[in-house]
């Protein structure tokens, strides 16, 4: 690893603004990780912008303030060093699909989801791999 790739890894992109995503967006926040949360529904990114938090998941718990919150995938992952997975088994593969072609090089992905493919029975690493 080349000494410009250790500042890649300060900026995270986490695929997912379910209560598990939020969550671990506001753990890197606090930890002074620069964040892109991507957030799959527009009218949930909407409402996470103008209010602040994620009433949705996780009510009453304001947004770090550094939290990107990007509605397109290229946007949430231009730069980064690293990807952390954290939407719902039954849409791993799909997302994972769409973001393939915005994947810098070289960027660590990290499956943050729980579960298996109902039709394949393969682990969320295992689609990602």
């Amino acid at each position: 690893m080349k000494d410009g790739d250790l500042k890649d890894a300060r900026k995270v992109a986490v695929i997912g603004a379910g209560s598990w995503g939020t969550t671990l967006a506001q753990l890197l926040a606090e930890k002074g990780v620069s964040v892109r949360l991507w957030v799959h529904d527009p009218q949930h990114l909407k409402a996470m912008a103008a209010e602040g938090e994620n009433r949705k998941y996780l009510p009453g718990i304001k947004l770090h303030p550094t939290i990107g919150l990007c509605g397109e995938l290229a946007e949430a992952c231009s730069g980064v060093g690293a990807v952390v997975m954290c939407v719902p088994s039954h849409a791993m593969r799909q997302v994972a699909r769409g973001l393939r072609p915005h994947l810098p090089d070289g960027a660590i992905v990290v499956s943050a989801s729980k579960g298996i493919e109902n039709e394949t029975l393969l682990r969320m690493s295992e689609i990602l791999a």
